[in-house]
């Protein structure tokens, strides 16, 4: 009787500790679930941005393409005004030596002055 009585014990103990060991079971496997989800929601994330940097690195490499070609348009368009402004100033200084060398000049030595 006494040893029925211990039997009944364990045997309730142990009832509950394999309910619990169920309960822990579950548990374990709701955080594993849980756990799995997260893994695939960051996993998904991390493609995104992946795919993120991509666009930007191409949007980078355009842009760099961009600017390279403004920098050689802006490259040809001072070369072509440099050229404008020595030929403006050649054709300018031309004239002026055509114009000082069709003109006689006469010097008034009495006043110092130059006279045309």
């Amino acid at each position: 009787s006494q040893y029925k009585a211990e039997i009944e014990n364990l045997a309730r103990e142990i009832n509950e500790l394999n309910a619990a060991k169920s309960k822990l079971e579950e548990l374990l496997a709701a955080q594993a679930l849980s756990l799995e989800n997260t893994k695939v929601e960051h996993e998904e994330v991390l493609k995104t941005k992946n795919a993120d940097i991509e666009r930007l690195k191409e949007v980078l490499s355009s842009t760099k393409a961009t600017i390279e070609k403004l920098n050689s348009t802006m490259r040809q368009q001072r070369e072509m005004i440099n050229n404008g402004l020595d030929s403006i100033s050649e054709g300018f200084n031309k004239k002026l030596a055509s114009i000082v060398s069709s003109h006689v000049l006469c010097v008034d030595t009495t006043a110092s002055h130059v006279l045309c």
